[in-house]
């Protein structure tokens, strides 16, 4: 009787392994379709917040610009991203009496002036990701540098750079083999980049929202 349990434990194990190591090679085949490395490009309209403090007002304009991507996918919850943006946007300086302290840098007196500036982002985020089909969804969230360059005005300006946090999320679908269309929405952390001598920096974190679209393709 002994050894028809040891035949039927050691039949059973012969049945197990192959099933075990399909099962295996499915999790791995399934693992490897969730890889993916790309580049992409996208075009992106900004929308950042005011600021004010110190008795200044910084608005900046609303402008175009353009995202290059370079994302590496490991794993459905694993995936890093290096990216670059560039847009240029004008921002107008004036005086502000409700955030002027007891001793203000600037008076009404001050002129209101305009820059065209030259923005950069650089980051490095994580990504997590879920494949569906031809759809994956993802979100990201990372930190990187803020690049302001201001083109010369009659007051006087200066380059900052600043470091910045940001998050953000979308969808992506493969409509070729190797092409794919990518929608996305950023949201940008930085302190207000005060590109003017005349006026001093308000001290306010500004939030930029970037709605954006464009396409990858998948090496």
């Amino acid at each position: 009787m002994r050894m028809k349990w040891m035949l039927a434990v050691l039949i059973a194990m012969g049945m197990a392994v192959p099933v075990g190591a399909a099962a295996q090679a499915k999790a791995a085949s399934k693992s490897a379709s969730q890889q993916q490395f790309d580049v992409g490009v996208s075009g992106y309209e900004t929308m950042t917040s005011s600021s004010s403090g110190l008795g200044t007002l910084e608005t900046p304009t609303n402008a175009p610009g353009g995202l290059l991507e370079i994302r590496y996918l490991i794993k459905p919850l694993v995936g890093v991203e290096m990216s670059y943006e560039f847009n240029k946007m004008d921002s107008t300086f004036a005086y502000n009496k409700a955030t002027c302290p007891v001793v203000c840098l600037t008076s009404a007196a001050t002129p209101t002036t305009s820059l065209s500036i030259k923005e950069n982002n650089l980051a490095l985020d994580y990504v997590a990701s879920a494949k569906f089909g031809k759809l994956r969804a993802f979100g990201l969230g990372g930190v990187g540098f803020n690049i302001t360059a201001p083109r010369p005005s009659l007051y006087g300006t200066h380059e900052v750079i600043r470091a910045a946090f940001n998050a953000g999320g979308g969808v992506e679908w493969d409509f070729l083999s190797h092409f794919g269309f990518r929608a996305q929405v950023r949201d940008y952390f930085v302190k207000a980049q005060n590109n003017s001598l005349l006026y001093p920096a308000t001290g306010v974190t500004t939030q930029t929202i970037e709605p954006m679209g464009g396409i990858y393709y998948r090496f």
